[in-house]
């Protein structure tokens, strides 16, 4: 079931993501075409929920049910607007995590940033924790670095060591 507030949180996705947009139609086209690959996906992806948000779905929420697995299964009885203590968690360490990069450098923010959000969401496994932020930092590296070709600026904390 799609609450008000979830579809509120699709426009606000939407509308952040037309805003970056906007702002990089002033960049240089070389350094414009990763900002606008991010911003555009993210509008389309607010865009798509927002537009399914009316198309219908189940009238009630499933209860989660235990994953063999042992994976992990959000709490759907509470959507993440409906707690002002987990939305704030996550809005503050997203400040946070913009200005840590500025501040510390990008890789260093998103292995401190990502194990805080994965936790503030619910995600308890160590080992779950580990391989996300680890993977998502590779795959970063991989297209910014290495398909993209353009260089972040150096962290600080490697600064410190040399």
């Amino acid at each position: 079931m799609t609450r008000t507030y979830d579809r509120i949180g699709y426009v606000a996705v939407l509308l952040l993501g037309l805003g970056a947009f906007w702002l990089t139609l002033d960049f240089a086209p070389e350094s414009a075409i990763f900002p606008q690959l991010v911003s555009g996906v993210l509008a389309a992806m607010g865009a798509l929920h927002l537009v399914g948000s009316f198309l219908g779905g189940p009238a009630t929420v499933p209860e989660p049910e235990d994953d063999a697995s042992g994976g992990y299964q959000l709490d759907a009885s509470e959507g993440f607007f409906d707690s002002p203590v987990r939305f704030g968690i996550i809005f503050t360490a997203s400040l946070a995590y913009c200005i840590g990069i500025a501040v510390i450098g990008y890789y260093t923010a998103t292995l401190i940033f990502v194990p805080v959000a994965l936790v503030a969401l619910g995600y308890r496994k160590p080992m779950g924790i580990f391989f996300a932020t680890v993977g998502y930092v590779l795959v970063t590296w991989l297209v910014i670095t290495v398909i993209f070709s353009r260089v972040l600026p150096s962290e600080r904390i490697l600064q410190l060591f040399g």
